[in-house]
């Protein structure tokens, strides 16, 4: 059944089909799904020098911190990503103020134990 863009399947739209999958109670799926994915977070990561975008996007910027929004956080698998593999740990930049969105407060909620110096939430 397909009311406007929100697809319902089994009484349920995609929103509150994902608030269920992304829990407590779906962590084994989604630690199976990150396994796979966290592979292209780590191509994503090395793909360009995030070290020097971020030093030069702060030089830009002066003092000012910078501001970074993840949508779709998932469970911080592109910033851990960042750390490990972008070289963003030795960046010469200011604390990051890393704004998280997700429709699972769950997400969020595992994003924020994951952050790490140069990402504030």
């Amino acid at each position: 059944m397909n009311e406007g863009s929100n697809v319902i399947i089994d009484g349920k739209n995609t929103f509150q089909r994902s608030c269920e999958h992304w829990s407590e109670a779906g962590r084994l799926e989604m630690e199976g799904f990150y396994a796979l994915a966290s592979i292209d977070y780590e191509h994503l990561a090395k793909s360009i020098d995030w070290k020097v975008w971020l030093e030069t996007v702060q030089k830009s910027v002066g003092n000012h911190r910078l501001q970074l929004l993840d949508v779709a956080c998932g469970s911080g698998k592109f910033p851990s990503a960042l750390l490990s593999h972008g070289g963003v740990k030795s960046a010469a930049i200011n604390p990051i103020d890393y704004a998280l969105l997700d429709p699972s407060s769950f997400s969020i909620s595992e994003t924020r134990k994951v952050l790490a110096t140069p990402f504030q939430a």
